[in-house]
């Protein structure tokens, strides 16, 4: 059982250590981790709980959890009065007994304002407590009290995002797609890098007489565009690696990053039965991320529900 004794135990303990010179600076323990300290010795005994009474309380003199709580916090109080008038407390405790009530204040202000009589009402109907029982590593559930079809009778306020979200058609995107001499970056290079703004405009860049000229001057397009989103299709497995590498071969400064420490895994955008795998990318340009969509992947998953693809390619679905 606590008692003042514990709790002038705990401040005693700090002002001995610092007469004795063994707390130095850095370790010694300030009013609010005593403050939490004492908290958590009243816890422990189930005095000063915010979120509820002891389970015998509800059970067994059926308080009502908002005044159960009151109780416990009100225990609390009653434990700190002789303590505080106590002459054995320096300055320094008994402003840390000072904060500590002040704490219990709020916790029961904040406590009583959350608890709506809907609520409180529920909470007394239904007590999970009630019905059950641990006896060793058996759960034992009184089915005679459990109410299937029991539910939360309180109406939740309707959602709202924090965020307002522009919409889709309002953001400066760019769609793209390269051609190459073959799959492989190392040995293949690229012939063309076709874009498209949100407005439908095209635009393609010639790489085939000049490949590094090529790239530079796809770099330039996304530094002045500053696209919120770049959509390719399968891009993150051959458009943005390939041309990724070949920039790394002519040794340009390019904006992306590609994760190889860790693989992601879509697991409904599926192909034979076997969800897409790949490393991220992430671009960003004069400071602001931008959100790189791979539309295959999107088919791959709205496909696995409709069951209606027999073919995933580009051509096929454009």
């Amino acid at each position: 059982m606590i008692n003042q004794n514990s709790i002038l135990d705990l401040l005693n303990t700090q002002n001995t250590a610092k007469k004795a010179g063994t707390v130095s600076p850095k370790t010694e323990t300030s009013k609010a981790d005593t403050s939490k300290q004492i908290t958590d010795l009243l816890s422990n005994q189930g005095i000063g709980q915010e979120t509820g009474s002891k389970p015998s309380q509800v059970e067994t003199d059926g308080n009502k959890p908002l005044e159960a709580v009151k109780d416990n916090l009100e225990g609390s109080r009653n434990v700190l009065k002789p303590v505080q008038h106590s002459k054995q407390l320096s300055k320094k405790q008994f402003e840390t007994l000072d904060k500590f009530e002040e704490i219990l204040d709020e916790s029961f202000i904040k406590l009583k304002q959350g608890i709506t009589p809907e609520i409180e009402k529920n909470l007394t109907q239904f007590n999970a407590r009630s019905i059950v029982q641990i006896e060793g590593n058996r759960i034992i559930i009184d089915e005679n009290k459990l109410d299937l079809f029991s539910y939360f009778d309180q109406e939740l306020k309707p959602w709202k995002p924090k965020v307002n979200l522009p919409p889709y058609s309002s953001l400066t995107q760019l769609q793209l797609d390269i051609e190459t001499t073959g799959l492989d970056p190392e040995t293949c290079r690229v012939v063309l890098i076709g874009l498209m703004n949100e407005r439908g405009v095209p635009l393609i860049i010639d790489c085939l007489h000049n490949e590094k000229t090529g790239l530079l001057q796809f770099l330039d397009v996304l530094n002045k565009k500053k696209p919120e989103l770049l959509n390719t299709f399968n891009g993150f497995k051959f458009d943005l690696p390939f041309l990724i590498r070949r920039m790394e071969m002519y040794g340009i400064k390019h904006p992306f990053t590609v994760n190889m420490k860790r693989e992601k895994c879509f697991k409904v955008a599926q192909m034979f039965g076997q969800p897409t795998i790949y490393n991220d990318i992430y671009l960003k340009i004069a400071g602001k991320d931008v959100t790189i969509i791979d539309l295959y992947h999107q088919v791959l998953a709205w496909d696995f529900v409709a069951r209606k693809l027999t073919k995933y390619s580009l051509r096929l679905l454009s």
